[in-house]
């Protein structure tokens, strides 16, 4: 005879149907957080998602810039 497991916990001496952890809701992922926050709060949302957008795009071009000028440099330097 086997000893009763339990898949919940891990734990011997019960079956996960007689687990306390079965009552338990299960934390919400990051994604399901976002989606509770966007349909609760939607022009909030609207106006971060905005935002972050604006911000990554001013990294984005940034980083495009330094390299456009890295490009430049050595052209300029030998026309001089």
């Amino acid at each position: 005879m086997t000893p009763d497991y339990c898949v919940r916990c891990g734990r011997q001496g019960h079956t996960s149907d007689e687990c306390a952890l079965r009552f338990r809701k299960p934390v919400p992922t990051f994604m399901e957080r976002v989606d509770r926050f966007a349909t609760r709060r939607l022009y909030l949302a609207g106006t971060l998602a905005a935002v972050v957008l604006i911000c990554l795009y001013g990294v984005v071009c940034t980083l495009d810039m330094q390299d456009a000028m890295r490009a430049v440099q050595p052209v300029v330097f030998r026309s001089v």
